[in-house]
């Protein structure tokens, strides 16, 4: 799994330059109302998925990003000012206009990143030359430049990916599961509302949430006893439930398909956890088309077919028998459908604002449970979620928690995040070992929440 060990902020809206350590497994931020804890959980998505190019936000970030083949560590930074005409007019045509992948120089942030795998002395060092990421390596013997590469989601997997590509395994880590679907899952039902959204819905998340699955099938395949298929998502969160069994049972000649309880693990525990008798996953065939090779007689072969999934709902069956659909859930039912199907799409992170909002205790319980050895990164203005928490260390307690204040600074005001520091940490540490006060108390008492 892929773990986020460091974030340091040089600059970035109205925070105060700070370095943030992070436990491998739980990490909550504490803090009042106003303080920045969703500013934060929305960079360190940001930061996953490498989606720091929004307008009017420049930035300055240091990460180490640690994986089981080894670490990326560096910076990345918003571009500086646009060059001279002059200095564009330097650059080669294909530079200047995005030609086959070469990507101009507004789509590249600058970024500087040591990549070091365990199985090799050299690691390889990435940076930005103009429009292209350059990848300098001793045993590649060259600067090899890695195109195809833009600032949106996937940089930092794509490095990864392009890097361990070259070991002599039979495939790369698997960076791209763990990245991609790292968004921040919201206090509300934002991430429902998203996930259950209609093509023509025009009431969607403006992070376009929305899971769309494209599955390419060579046109070659037809030709053997089953087809081969390939299966990406385009964009939104995407549950690897439904693509794994979509991959080993879709009849490409349907309009849409249908994946039972028994088939998705987190539909059977949401089936458990609502005392239901069945649920049904659906998704639909929203957009089918094929890619064309032109040959040299001007002759065009069709390669492969793509088909376009979406429009995904769930309908419910009652012990009773009767049906019903998701939209029919309650408030805190819709939020645990919601962080059920998030988790099933995330293998490595878990970024929750407000966890515990609408649910029972019980189900607070089978959430944090369910979150496993995943890297969480959470707030809660509601006690109840800092008693599922466990420490066997001050050091696990300096790094689980990142407090949140505001400070004045003339007229506007700064956003403060920090770890605890070590005394601030042994206190907390040795009140939690005599077991006698909950965690929510210890921190209120100690006044560091």
């Amino acid at each position: 799994m892929v773990k986020l060990k460091r974030l340091t902020i040089h600059h970035y809206r109205n925070v105060e330059p700070c370095e943030l350590i992070f436990d491998d497994r739980r990490n909550v931020l504490l803090g009042p109302n106003g303080a920045g804890k969703t500013t934060l959980l929305s960079l360190i998505s940001k930061v996953l998925r490498t989606n720091l190019t929004d307008p009017g936000d420049p930035f300055s970030i240091e990460l180490e990003l640690t994986f089981p083949q080894g670490s990326l560590t560096g910076k990345i930074a918003s571009r500086k000012p646009e060059p001279e005409p002059a200095e564009l007019l330097r650059l080669p045509p294909m530079a200047r206009a995005g030609h086959e992948g070469a990507y101009a120089i507004p789509e590249v942030p600058d970024i500087e990143f040591t990549l070091s795998l365990s199985d090799r002395q050299t690691p390889a060092l990435i940076h930005r030359s103009h429009d292209q990421l350059i990848i300098e390596h001793a045993e590649l013997g060259h600067e090899l430049p890695l195109r195809f590469v833009k600032s949106g989601p996937g940089l930092l997997s794509t490095i990864i990916l392009f890097v361990t590509a070259m070991r002599e395994e039979e495939g790369p880590v698997n960076i791209i599961n763990d990245l991609r679907n790292a968004y921040r899952f919201d206090e509300s039902l934002d991430m429902f509302r998203a996930l259950t959204a209609r093509e023509d819905d025009v009431d969607i998340s403006k992070d376009d949430l929305r899971p769309r699955i494209r599955l390419d099938r060579p046109i070659k395949a037809r030709a053997r006893s089953g087809p081969s298929i390939t299966v990406s998502p385009n964009h939104g969160v995407v549950s690897s439930g439904i693509i794994d069994a979509m991959k080993l049972g879709l009849p490409l000649g349907s309009t849409d398909y249908s994946i039972n309880n028994e088939q998705l693990a987190f539909l059977s525990r949401l089936v458990r956890l609502l005392g239901l008798r069945s649920a049904t996953a659906k998704v639909e065939l929203v957009d089918k088309n094929a890619q064309f090779e032109l040959l040299e007689n001007k002759v065009r072969h069709k390669l492969t077919e793509q088909f376009e999934f979406g429009n995904l709902k769930f309908w419910f069956t009652r012990r009773d028998g009767s049906i019903f659909q998701d939209q029919h859930l309650s408030y805190g039912q819709k939020r645990l459908l919601a962080f059920l199907y998030y988790l099933d799409a995330n293998p490595s992170f878990v970024i929750a604002d407000e966890l515990v909002n609408g649910l029972h205790h019980a189900w607070i319980e089978e959430c944090m449970n369910a979150i496993g050895d995943r890297q969480a990164f959470l707030t809660s203005q509601n006690p109840l979620l800092l008693d599922y928490l466990s420490f066997e260390s001050a050091e696990q307690v300096k790094e689980s928690f990142i407090l949140c204040r505001n400070q004045a600074d003339g007229d506007r005001e700064r956003m403060i995040w920090r770890n605890m520091t070590d005394d601030e940490a042994d206190m907390f540490y040795r009140a939690y070992q005599v077991g006698i006060e909950h965690v929510g108390e210890i921190l209120r008492t100690r006044g560091l929440w």
